[in-house]
């Protein structure tokens, strides 16, 4: 029987060989948050292990980084379509734990979860399922 080699596909050998450079590839677009980069380096390569087929893939680097590239045009898409990520829809005090429980406060506070509700339902059920667990 012949040993298994793992195919050019593989992730864990595509993750080691443009890990390092995803990451580069992202932060000179987006900035230099980390966890937001992560997500889109891990994003990638669940879209690598996904994807349809099952069929070698003759150009790992250019696949991996049109994966990349069509993630950040999402990513655009999605931001122009909701404005400001969820985080805007809170109010200062609400991120900051006043103690003031006022009916205003709490109206504020309920709208801004039923949005985050509502952004949550448009996402893909499987991205929805990770974000949420």
């Amino acid at each position: 029987m012949a040993p298994s080699h793992p195919s050019p596909a593989d992730p864990r050998i595509a993750l080691e060989q443009y890990g390092a450079a995803l990451r580069l590839f992202f932060q000179r677009r987006i900035g230099p948050n980390r966890a937001e980069v992560e997500d889109l380096v891990q994003e990638v390569f669940v879209r690598l292990i996904n994807r349809q087929g099952g069929e070698p893939i003759d150009n790992l680097a250019g696949y991996v980084f049109q994966t990349a590239a069509n993630l950040l045009r999402e990513r655009g898409r999605r931001s122009t379509r909701h404005g400001v990520a969820g985080a805007a829809y809170l109010s200062a005090g609400l991120l900051e734990g006043d103690e003031d429980f006022s009916a205003e406060r709490i109206y504020t506070a309920r709208e801004a979860w039923a949005r985050i509700e509502q952004s949550l339902q448009e996402l893909p059920a499987r991205v929805r399922a990770v974000f949420i667990l």
